[in-house]
């Protein structure tokens, strides 16, 4: 609220100082009239800048007794490092930590982490890499996220590099096309040149899976 003070009862600058007034006009030469200053709300607290693909990934994380929410939050950020998009988390419905190592189960203790309909799994030893594979499985193994002519010409890139015994960014992606696919894709998002040298078609066929997931997720 701003008081104006009637005109008998104004002086000049000197007298409206010292009462802690200002110049109506913002001239202290030519007040026109001498007003209390007004009391302005103070501006809000900066909020905290959006990170959808963060606060996403967060909410699909869960953990058994005895892993640490630090872990959960080295892989926060070495996923934020790593840009990854937001559209790329569509085929993931839940990441479930685990304390102990894969032993016992299929595979035995070298497995690292799974992708089963929907869920990754991911034991002690596993780190951003092996999320980024699995989330691989996930873009490349979800119903209807991926065009049809885009998993065909995964089909092909992986049995022109079967066939010509080239372009494997691993000796793990050779063992089947759903490992060399999630191992293109892990690599692509870390390493885009090197896997653009090592395997050219699988470069321009993982750009063209990026522009599908923006344009499914804009749908």
């Amino acid at each position: 609220m701003r008081i104006i003070f009637p005109l008998d009862k104004q002086g000049g600058a000197a007298w409206a100082q010292s009462r802690g007034l200002i110049p109506q006009s913002g001239d202290w030469d030519h007040p026109a009239r001498w007003v209390t200053r007004e009391k302005l709300p103070k501006p809000p607290l900066p909020s905290a800048p959006s990170r959808p693909m963060r606060d996403r990934l967060a909410s699909l994380i869960s953990f058994e007794a005895g892993v640490s929410e630090a872990r959960k939050e080295k892989l926060l950020q070495w996923m934020e490092e790593k840009n990854l998009p937001l559209s790329h988390l569509s085929g993931v419905d839940r990441i479930r930590l685990y304390e102990g190592s894969h032993e016992g189960r299929p595979g035995g203790a070298h497995v690292v982490g799974t992708y089963i309909h929907g869920n990754i799994h991911l034991w002690q030893e596993a780190g951003g890499p092996d999320l980024m594979h699995e989330i691989g499985h996930s873009i490349h193994l979800t119903k209807g996220l991926l065009p049809t002519s885009t998993l065909e010409r995964l089909t092909k890139a992986y049995e022109n590099a079967t066939k010509n015994d080239e372009g494997f960014p691993s000796q793990y992606a050779k063992k089947n096309e759903k490992e060399f696919v999630a191992e293109c894709y892990a690599v692509y998002m870390q390493f885009r040149d090197n896997l653009e040298r090592r395997n050219p078609e699988m470069g321009a066929i993982l750009a063209t899976v990026m522009e599908d997931l923006d344009r499914a997720s804009a749908t």
